[in-house]
């Protein structure tokens, strides 16, 4: 036990970035992938992932670990397949600032995403020693947080 009390007092969690993004029509990104650790909250919408399109129900939070790649489908399941490489370079047709957003219109698909890197030592990256694939983390009291 003393063993994993000293590795989560060295567990380091830092803040990379955070964004609030309006998904205009539902689209489907085949090998999500990010060095970092990746939360998704899903508002408005559904969100699926994995190869069997697991379901994410709106207020329910969606855990990535830093390099997993994953499929992930905003919206409807029937939306266009895009690579992540894709939607990269094509984002800025498929997204809404939500600052920008005419006053009074509501999001059909709105999810907030929250990236962090979690290290132990400052070294070692610990969701990807863990070897554990994405997860949903279902209606919890920490939604509220989001």
């Amino acid at each position: 036990m003393e063993q994993y009390n000293g590795i989560i007092n060295a567990l380091s969690p830092k803040f990379a970035s955070s964004y609030d993004i309006n998904i205009l029509n539902p689209l489907y990104i085949t090998d999500l992938y990010d060095v970092d650790n990746t939360i998704i909250l899903a508002k408005y919408s559904e969100l699926y992932f994995g190869e069997n399109l697991n379901l994410v129900r709106p207020d329910e939070i969606f855990f990535i670990p830093g390099g997993r790649p994953t499929n992930i489908t905003y919206g409807a399941k029937d939306g266009p397949i895009k690579t992540q490489e894709n939607f990269i370079s094509e984002r800025i047709f498929g997204l809404q600032n939500p600052i920008g957003r005419p006053h009074g219109s509501n999001p059909k698909h709105r999810f907030i995403t929250v990236s962090f890197k979690a290290k132990v030592f400052d070294a070692v990256h610990f969701f990807i020693s863990l070897n554990i694939p994405p997860f949903v983390i279902h209606k919890t009291k920490i939604s509220f947080l989001f």
